[in-house]
């Protein structure tokens, strides 16, 4: 492996006083307004660091936190947790560089950077991220960041942003020109926000979940600051080639579409979802019922756009996903043990349960043709329920209609089923002879 700018000796801290990074040319900002890591603190403030693990103590610390947050905190699993010794590993850890934060000595968020100097990219990395249409680039200026895992209680807070800066940092002396990334369907506006973009098909990992690909020119400025990332005042810390933004407009023309889509105003995407359904979405949407045309252009609004090919599984039984979807165009099929139950078209919704209930997901739902869909998430539900409860409340009684509606039709289904034929009875079986019991001499 070529020798990159960190040692490997010891813990190296991030966040402030002496790291292996080559130090910038000035002080770098990274864009927060309300959360910075100052040396003045309120006197119960915890105190944060950002940490890059040297040892395997520092690697254990790390999986132990994944485990601890994505199991225990909040239900959910996976193929590569390690239940005996409470730890989430897998073999891309081994020649990843790990970054961590910390509160007081807690881990609180951690992410995980694989670059292409120091890492040959496995196949179904090169698959699922589509790495051979970015051969005109050298491998080394290529890398994978993963494993983005942050405490329940951090969730919201700003303060993350100070990890994800110090990734790009890292990238950058790395020379990474390109950073992948993936994501459910609920965090892409979030990591378009970041200045990510959707570029390819998307994927089922290898826990079931349903995967965007995203890609994140590191050094396109341009788009950094058009979507306010908080990593473009970094950005100006390095040299910048704008090669690769036309390169990639040249090379993923449908990119620019979906970055269209998230730019239009309510009245524009209004006209969008209109010509995409050949109805309004208050006439071919159940879940507005009740709702007067400026209502349901704001509610419609804070979704965002997914589209899935013909054969993708969309939703995953057993999962913890807090979304839910509104079909826009094409068909889907919701199957249970490999069983088709029901088939959805334009305007139904599916994923709603487990987005009301917390609960896993009870069945498969399969794009049956190609599939544009509207995505609304918890965060939606919680805002709107702040910011317009009156809506929120027609909103729940209407989706309280369609479970109604759903149970209805699945008791219907049940007893129209054909009543089991009468099981054969057994041939009466012959009992074995006794042998008589020796008496006594």
């Amino acid at each position: 492996a070529r020798r990159t700018p960190f040692s490997m000796g010891h813990t190296t801290d991030l966040s402030g006083g002496k790291a292996d990074l080559q130090p910038p040319r000035r002080p770098v900002g990274l864009g927060l307004k309300r959360c910075r890591m100052s040396q003045e603190k309120p006197q119960n403030a915890a105190k944060l660091s950002v940490l890059q693990a040297k040892s395997e103590e520092d690697r254990h610390r790390i999986y132990m936190f994944r485990y601890r947050t994505l199991v225990q905190e909040l239900g959910g699993d996976s193929v590569f947790a390690f239940h005996d010794t409470k730890t989430i590993s897998d073999p891309l850890d081994d020649n990843a560089i790990h970054l961590y934060l910390t509160a007081d000595t807690q881990v609180i968020a951690s992410i995980r950077i694989n670059s292409g100097r120091i890492t040959r990219f496995p196949e179904k990395v090169k698959t699922n991220y589509q790495l051979g249409k970015f051969s005109d680039f050298e491998v080394g200026g290529l890398s994978l960041t993963t494993r983005f895992t942050v405490a329940k209680k951090w969730a919201q807070s700003q303060i993350i942003k100070v990890l994800l800066g110090a990734a790009y940092k890292t990238q950058r002396h790395l020379g990474s020109r390109f950073d992948f990334a993936s994501c459910p369907p609920a965090l892409v506006p979030l990591y378009e926000q970041m200045g990510y973009r959707r570029y390819g098909e998307n994927f089922e990992s290898d826990d079931r979940e349903y995967q965007v690909p995203m890609v994140l020119l590191m050094e396109d400025v341009t788009h950094l600051r058009e979507n306010a990332s908080p990593f473009f005042k970094i950005a100006g810390e390095y040299e910048n080639n704008g090669t690769t933004a036309a390169w990639f407009e040249k090379k993923f023309p449908d990119a620019l579409k979906q970055r269209s889509d998230r730019g239009m105003d309510e009245e524009r995407f209004w006209e969008f979802l209109s010509e995409k359904m050949h109805h309004t979405p208050l006439e071919s949407i159940p879940l507005l019922r009740g709702l007067n045309h400026a209502e349901a252009k704001k509610l419609v609004r804070e979704g965002n756009l997914i589209r899935a090919k013909q054969g993708d599984t969309i939703v995953s039984s057993g999962q913890r996903s807090r979304e839910m979807f509104v079909v826009l165009q094409g068909e889907v099929a919701v199957k249970v043990n490999d069983r088709t139950v029901a088939e959805l078209g334009a305007g139904a919704i599916f994923g709603e349960t487990a987005l009301i209930t917390s609960a896993p997901r009870t069945a498969d739902v399969v794009a049956k043709t190609d599939v544009e869909a509207l995505v609304l998430t918890e965060d939606f539900l919680r805002k709107t329920m702040r910011a317009m409860p009156d809506i929120m409340v027609r909103v729940l009684f209407n989706l309280s209609m369609i479970l109604a509606e759903r149970l209805a039709a699945s008791t219907q289904q049940i007893g129209n089923a054909p009543a089991p034929a009468p099981a054969t009875p057994a041939a009466p079986v012959a009992k074995p002879k006794v042998a008589a019991k020796p008496t006594a001499a």
